[in-house]
């Protein structure tokens, strides 16, 4: 068992270009352990990766921008379990289905009518793809669900759970009016994704927990992709690990930019912060505003966080939730300001500090400091952009990056899944 001296979670907010990136990045260039770091937009992913390559590190990196679908990782996938024991491999699958359903929904309004519809044919159709006996990628799950194509067939001949199989053999029964009205709203929620280029190009059979050990660092950028998308990669990349780290027991630094504008800060995640201490797991959150996160959520934070940052912010709202936090510790009752007059004060220098100047609450301690600002190692304009492009070009031609090719079910017959035909097939 490791022996953890590290924090356990470091929670960093502040308005844009405050000088946020550059603190996470000093940070995570004198880390030894694995990093994870999830960015929706590319503020922090390339500033880190420039950093790490001009830095002259040797330490072996992934990087995934996820607008790139000429070279890919094949990571998104449906695995089924093969736990010997029933009911643990019943919940391992539910928990598989859950991973890639939770962020289909999003944050899409479903009114009451039609969720329950939606939720019953969006599992059925990830049942069909996760027990099957040929190969079949994530991206096919519509065809799961439409009878009157050749697709449904091949899906249904090589599915193995057979409750699953009936109950969507029955759909060809109805007329097509009934099947529109039966199968549409799903369809609505699986097509965005699903004809995702970005999406398409990700589906394979790497596994997740082997890309994390082969690598010291990985950074999956979101620039450029659909939101759905985005929040699917990056909400699957933060459940893999955790995974990750219950299973081998091993450090991680996971670092979520933008966490609280794409959904990221969830109970699920900030249970697991608090179990998975002993291994040395830490968490860094990076948001612009925390007025979006319901109370439950940000009082979970704020108990939790054994590392506040606050740049200046933005909004009125953020500068008395921070004041608050800083304020309380600060509080001087020789002060003629008073407790109003000291808590004005505060909020007003919230609102104005300069750029990298910054307060930290650490373990009941209360201090303001200068964020370091990064240079570049390269005094020529252009150096740095230049070896930047240089190492992702060598990056894609690793062994993990494979050349995406779409196909249907119906033009894949008779390849077992897993077998390396089969991945040929349809990854180039």
């Amino acid at each position: 068992m490791i022996l953890c001296l590290y924090l356990l979670m470091i929670l960093i907010v502040g308005a844009t270009r405050m000088g946020k990136t550059f603190g996470v990045i000093d940070k995570l260039t004198h880390e030894t352990r694995k990093i994870l770091a999830l960015d929706p937009q590319d503020s922090l992913s390339r500033r880190f990766f420039q950093h790490h390559i001009c830095g002259g590190s040797t330490k072996r990196i992934l990087y995934d921008q996820l607008r790139r679908t000429d070279r890919a990782p094949g990571f998104i996938s449906l695995w089924e379990s093969e736990h010997t024991d029933p009911l643990q491999r019943l919940r391992e699958n539910d928990y598989e289905r859950s991973l890639i359903a939770e962020p289909l929904y999003g944050r899409r309004s479903l009114d009451g009518v039609s969720r329950p519809r939606i939720a019953e044919y969006t599992d059925e159709a990830l049942k069909v793809i996760q027990f099957q006996n040929a190969y079949a990628p994530l991206f096919w799950l519509p065809f799961a669900i439409q009878p009157h194509l050749p697709d449904f067939e091949f899906l249904l001949r090589h599915c193995t759970h057979q409750e699953t199989v009936d109950r969507l053999q029955s759909l060809a029964k109805l007329s097509p009016g009934q099947l529109r009205n039966e199968v549409s709203p799903t369809l609505r929620l699986l097509e965005p994704a699903c004809r995702d280029p970005a999406f398409i190009s990700r589906c394979g059979t790497l596994h997740c927990d082997d890309l994390i050990n082969r690598y010291d660092t990985l950074i999956v950028e979101g620039s450029g992709a659909t939101d759905q998308t985005i929040e699917i990669v990056l909400q699957l990349w933060t459940y893999k690990a955790i995974q990750y780290v219950e299973r081998h027991k091993r450090s991680l630094v996971l670092v979520i930019d933008e966490a609280a504008n794409w959904n990221l800060i969830t109970k699920d995640l900030l249970r697991a912060v608090a179990t998975l201490e002993k291994y040395g797991f830490e968490l860094i959150l990076i948001t612009q505003s925390l007025s979006i996160v319901s109370s439950e959520i940000r009082v979970t934070l704020f108990q939790n966080a054994r590392r506040v940052e606050c740049y200046r912010v933005g909004s009125l709202e953020d500068a008395r939730l921070m004041s608050g936090i800083f304020g309380a510790l600060q509080y001087d009752p020789d002060s003629s300001g008073g407790v109003s007059g000291q808590g004005k004060m505060l909020i007003q220098e919230l609102m104005t500090l300069p750029v990298g100047t910054r307060y930290v609450r650490e373990q009941g301690h209360v201090f303001k400091e200068q964020s370091p600002i990064l240079k570049d190692s390269y005094a020529w304009p252009g150096i740095s952009e230049h070896m930047m492009q240089d190492a992702i070009q060598n990056i894609i031609q690793g062994a993990d990056y494979q050349t995406p090719k779409y196909c249907t079910p119906a033009s894949v017959r008779g390849r077992q899944r897993g077998s390396n035909a089969d991945e040929s097939s349809w990854r180039g």
